[in-house]
């Protein structure tokens, strides 16, 4: 998929490794379970990376029959990580003495024994899920005989990457959840339609192969041990479902109300990375609001704070429908990005920009499978250090990941969501060139080529956008398109999606 850059220097291997682990797509369930401090987790059958997810929200992940090699891989992850090995092998959960208030459950391996068993671990008011097959889940009408309360049952979508969790209880709940998601591949795409098409004729659960299924024990923990209560009185609104979206830093939730409408979008996070990424999204957010003609086009910070030490905030969700993506470039797309381009002003000479000497060295350092590759990126730098060398360059704030799936179209109306990539010095065309850029990757299922990056500099001219100084407008256009292909090459190939390099480390 990114195949015309084939080497860099300096790419550690283990960062990668650890970087990739700290993705919370091995178990975005957990969300469903009920935490406190000093909270146990019985884990059974489950696999490292999803007993590292649980090691990084409970005190203690207590394994059952997991695997020595997927244990071992766990308790690495955490020491590569400067984190705490908090994994506890049991033996013979026959003779365990302990009560949980959470039980995950590999479905494969928790036929050994009948659901009133796990039910008898569990303290009043806990959970247990089960995960896996369709095949391997108790139903609902199983877990109702046998005691348990509150059944719910969701689909771990799409089958290979399981990126979304969604439910499929009801009809209704499945069509409003399945508004989150916006597959990046025309076969993603298809399976969205068929999804809905499935839950218009309540067939929704007939899609979802991979399953989830919570029970819960009768009686109540502490309110403020299950999120979906606890937030639902933060926002001061009835929470009964929630829809999971696993983002590369954060979980991304949309909270259903009893109506089945989405009443804001929750996003949740764990990790330090993550928590950096919410407080910037918030400054942002708060920053936009305070211009009256971006009113109604970007969401709002309804709350913010800490459940159980995790970070978190909500932001209010679109309020027109139906909601909706799109490919095309409207007036609506130009019309935002210009009043954009009209916040944080600044010039600066183009080698007092910090992005530009990376740009460099990594033009200068690399080898491309093509030569062409090569020769043009090598032309474009030489460019635009000759007509731009003793220039000031034209700044402004950019969305930073302008793609259709970020921007909500409905009612003669868009919504701007997906904040924490913005940054006042931004180039100018970069907004509009990433969304042409990601049309394409997103129909032809790969990235779009270094040639065709640089193909789009007359188009974007010709746009009319407005830049602070018309007569460079080729040049700068020039210089996106070369900030786009480092983007969308440079920082894949140092294994880390979000880099530092790519977030301003000042706002």
């Amino acid at each position: 998929m990114f195949c015309q850059v084939i080497k860099t220097k300096n790419i550690s291997r283990k960062k990668r490794w650890c970087d990739y682990g700290r993705s919370e797509r091995h178990a975005p369930w957990k969300i469903l379970l009920p935490l406190s401090e000093g909270a146990e987790v019985l884990a059974v059958g489950l696999k490292g990376k999803a007993l590292s997810s649980l090691g990084r929200s409970w005190k203690t992940v207590h394994a059952y029959k997991c695997c020595d090699k997927e244990v071992r891989w766990a308790r690495e992850q955490a020491e590569a990580l400067g984190e705490d090995d908090r994994i506890k092998i049991i033996a013979d959960l026959g003779k365990s003495n302990e009560r949980y208030s959470a039980i995950a459950i590999n479905g494969k391996y928790g036929l050994e024994f009948k659901p009133n068993f796990f039910h008898g671990l569990l303290v009043s008011g806990g959970m247990v899920i089960w995960v896996g097959n369709s095949k391997d889940v108790p139903s609902a009408s199983d877990l109702y005989k046998n005691g348990y309360d509150g059944v719910r049952s969701y689909g771990l979508m799409p089958p290979k990457s399981q990126t979304s969790l969604i439910p499929i209880s009801s009809r209704g709940s499945t069509s409003a959840a399945l508004d989150l998601l916006m597959p990046g591949t025309s076969k993603g795409r298809i399976m969205i339609k068929v999804s809905r098409l499935a839950a218009k004729f309540g067939c929704q659960k007939r899609l979802a192969s991979n399953r989830v299924v919570i029970g819960q024990k009768q009686g109540r923990l502490n309110e403020g041990e299950y999120l979906q209560n606890w937030i639902g009185k933060q926002i001061g609104g009835l929470i009964t479902e929630l829809a999971v979206y696993v983002g590369w830093e954060r979980l991304v939730v949309q909270l259903l109300d009893d109506k089945n409408k989405v009443c804001g979008i929750l996003k949740f996070a764990e990790t330090s990375r993550g928590k950096t990424a919410n407080e910037h999204e918030e400054k942002i957010l708060n920053r936009l609001q305070a211009t009256s003609e971006l009113d109604g086009l970007v969401p709002r910070i309804l709350h913010r704070g800490t459940w159980q030490g995790k970070s978190f905030h909500v932001q209010s969700a679109a309020d027109f429908g139906p909601r909706k993506y799109s490919a095309r470039l409207t007036p609506f797309h130009i019309g935002f990005l210009k009043v954009l381009s009209q916040l944080d002003r600044s010039e600066i000479y183009l080698n007092e920009w910090p992005r530009w000497q990376e740009i460099k060295d990594w033009i200068n350092n690399s080898e491309f499978t093509s030569n062409k590759d090569s020769e043009d990126l090598k032309k474009a730098l030489s460019r635009c250090e000759k007509s731009l060398n003793g220039l000031k360059i034209p700044f402004h704030r950019v969305h930073g990941d302008f793609n259709p799936w970020n921007i909500i179209v409905g009612s003669g109306r868009i919504m701007v969501v997906d904040w924490e990539e913005s940054q006042p010095s931004g180039l100018p065309y970069s907004d509009l060139l990433r969304f042409i850029t990601a049309k394409k990757a997103a129909r032809n299922n790969k990235q779009p080529s270094i040639q065709y990056i640089f193909s789009l500099v007359n188009s974007l001219v010709r746009t009319g956008f407005d830049i602070a100084k018309e007569s460079l407008a080729t040049e700068l256009a020039l210089l996106a398109a070369v900030n786009e292909c480092w983007t969308r090459y440079s920082w894949w190939q140092g294994g880390n999606l979000r880099s530092s390099a790519r977030r301003p480390a000042n706002d």
